[in-house]
């Protein structure tokens, strides 16, 4: 429950999204996560984003972190839910493309 409630301020406090993408592409590639969301990100972009990836998204599986945003993720894109995506500001997971801290799965 505490994570919970840290993960929703933390969304409060940033101002994290401006826009309502759904999921509409997910990739595994080795244990790289790759995703696409509906609406590119016109601010909040971490400086590594290429122009080409600013509606995409990337993480590891090799990390518990990882395991927990791919159950969000798929869930996510099975119910076609609105998604609030916080990033971590680098793209260290693959080449042009965030990383994002979390994912939020809106319920209704």
């Amino acid at each position: 429950m505490k994570k919970w409630m840290t993960f929703g301020a933390f969304f409060l406090c940033t101002g994290a999204m401006a826009f309502e993408p759904v999921i509409t592409n997910v990739q595994v590639n080795v244990d790289v996560v790759i995703f696409t969301v509906s609406e590119a990100r016109s601010q909040n972009l971490a400086s590594c984003v290429s122009t080409d990836n600013q509606d995409k998204w990337a993480f590891s599986l090799a990390t518990a972190e990882g395991k927990n945003l791919y159950r969000a993720l798929l869930h996510a894109h099975a119910s076609q839910k609105i998604v609030e995506i916080a990033g971590t500001g680098d793209c260290s997971a693959h080449a042009g493309v965030e990383r994002p801290q979390a994912i939020a799965v809106a319920l209704l």
